[in-house]
């Protein structure tokens, strides 16, 4: 086309050189965008990029912005006001290309539209050109260059029968640039960031605007999301440089094992982070120093919602956070439990209790076979209680029940129907979570936890360095089982959890094991 338009300018030219018009009376009276040639016309180059988005034409399932209007549209948390939005399959926008060189842009996916992947093709004069581009619904802003020199026409376009909607942004026409550009989002408040999250999926907020809030491993957390199965969101981090998050399982939501996994800039980090139904509350900070957009998503198809509470962003603090169970006795910390499964509570109001071993108990819980229950013991020093079989059921062969403090395995006991109740007493201090496992299955046998008491401290007790075990000796024992909390096998807690540490420097390792090695040889004893 141009080349037939130069031809037509040259036998112009020499047929009537003499009659040839000033500069200032080549372009039409009516608009100085319009040059005439023996009645042919042909836009000039735009003198700006605004004017060349409204020279455009064909629009299907199209949005030209110009950035006249009052309202934009938002991609990858920013909000722009000059674009084109081509909202699903076969959307389309034509552009006179007359007199320009060079087109540059960015591309990316439309906040919160279809959630879909595509591909943006384009065409140069009618012609579907080589390259087409992968659109990917959580793509980060992709600059697209074109060299139009030589055609009269570009078409943007996405295939038949797709969907998810794509925006061109930041379009630059020959070194012309948009004179109203984009706003990138601030936060104010935890309930701002909430409101400006995009691209979400299967999320519940707990906001300002909720009176009550949702149950974490015992914690009532008052502000946050829950996650459920897939749950997803995307946020614009340009102005925030780190986030800070309490990370747990929702009480009761299932359980299943669950993860987290984040994606900066839509890369995904070399970790996830993994969270189990009964997984202790662990904190969380995300240096979004350099990182223009945070994305995390949670499994598909799990039966565990996670949480994460209250949520902290560069200076900004959540108002109110989250309160740590206390009870006013033993029957209110039994009704207390979570992730529970198939247990009887007895309250001492019931005329008829439960025996074990002939004796009568009013209070207590009953585990049946296969169930299990946690408490929350952040505001208990320490916990009591018998463990016995219940007379009168059946008896499995190797039935155990398994106690974990803040999820790792603490004690175990095997339970025979001959053996009279066991008395049990733990010193909680520093332990956040208690959980019971009765592993047997389809046995109908049952045990029980009787007479429970609860302290809010734990008994006064001299802590003798180097005594693990806590049996009052120091000896190769001891070596024995501060090396298996080492390895991970078996991890100790409480007053020989302290014990343990001989240096004092907050940590467990070798170099206590050699303190105490020192001692028992006697080359240096411990003080």
């Amino acid at each position: 086309m141009k080349k037939f338009i130069a031809g037509a300018l040259a036998l112009t030219m020499i047929a009537g050189m003499a009659c040839m018009p000033t500069s200032a009376e080549v372009y039409d009276e009516i608009t100085t965008d319009v040059m005439t040639t023996d009645g042919e016309q042909f836009n000039a180059a735009p003198k700006s990029v605004e004017e060349f988005l409204k020279s455009g034409t064909d629009l299907y399932d199209a949005t030209i912005y110009d950035g006249t209007g009052k309202t934009g549209f938002n991609t990858n948390g920013r909000t722009y006001y000059t674009g084109v939005v081509l909202k699903g399959g076969s959307a389309s926008a034509t552009f006179n290309t007359k007199g320009v060189k060079k087109i540059s842009f960015y591309i990316a996916h439309l906040d919160n539209s279809s959630y879909s992947d595509n591909k943006l093709n384009v065409y140069f004069d009618g012609e579907l050109s080589n390259t087409s581009y992968q659109l990917q619904r959580n793509m980060p802003f992709t600059r697209i260059d074109l060299n139009v020199t030589d055609y009269d026409q570009v078409k943007f376009a996405l295939p038949a029968y797709s969907s998810g909607t794509y925006a061109i942004v930041d379009m630059v026409v020959d070194g012309l640039k948009t004179k109203k550009g984009h706003d990138t989002p601030t936060y104010k408040s935890t309930d701002d960031l909430f409101n400006k999250m995009y691209n979400t999926n299967s999320l519940k907020f707990y906001d300002s605007t909720k009176k009550i809030g949702c149950m974490v491993n015992g914690r009532t957390y008052y502000r946050g999301v829950v996650m459920q199965g897939g749950g997803a969101f995307t946020l614009n981090t340009e102005n925030i440089s780190s986030i800070s998050f309490d990370l747990g399982a929702l009480d009761n939501s299932g359980y299943d094992s669950n993860q987290l996994t984040v994606y900066y800039d839509n890369e995904e980090t070399k970790h996830e982070i993994k969270c189990d139904f009964n997984s202790p509350i662990k904190r969380y900070t995300l240096d979004l120093k350099n990182v223009d957009n945070l994305r995390i998503v949670g499994k598909s198809y799990i039966n565990c919602d996670l949480v994460l509470g209250d949520i902290q962003f560069n200076n900004v603090k959540t108002t109110k956070t989250f309160t740590k169970p206390t009870y006013n006795d033993a029957v209110d910390f039994m009704k207390s439990n979570y992730n529970t499964s198939d247990i009887e509570i007895y309250d001492g109001s019931k005329k008829l209790g439960f025996d074990m071993q002939g004796t009568n108990y009013k209070q207590g819980i009953i585990m049946n076979d296969g169930s299990n229950m946690t408490f929350n013991v952040e505001n208990i020093g320490g916990m009591k209680f018998k463990l016995g079989h219940v007379d009168d059921t059946s008896y499995a062969s190797n039935p155990i029940v398994k106690v974990y403090f803040d999820n790792v395995l603490h004690d175990e006991f095997k339970l025979d129907k001959n053996s009279k109740p066991i008395d049990v007493s733990y010193d909680l201090t520093g332990v956040k979570n208690i959980y019971f496992l009765y592993n047997c299955t389809y046995t109908g046998q049952r045990n029980a936890l009787a007479n429970i008491s609860i302290s809010k401290n734990a008994p006064k007790a001299t802590v003798m360095k180097g005594d693990a075990n806590q049996d009052k000796q120091i000896n190769v024992t001891d070596i024995a089982v501060i090396a298996t909390h080492i390895k991970g096998i078996k991890a100790l807690t409480g007053n020989g959890l302290t014990a343990a540490d001989v240096n004092g420097d907050k940590q467990i390792n070798v170099g206590d094991i050699a303190m105490i090695a020192s001692h028992i040889k006697g080359i240096k004893a411990l003080k």
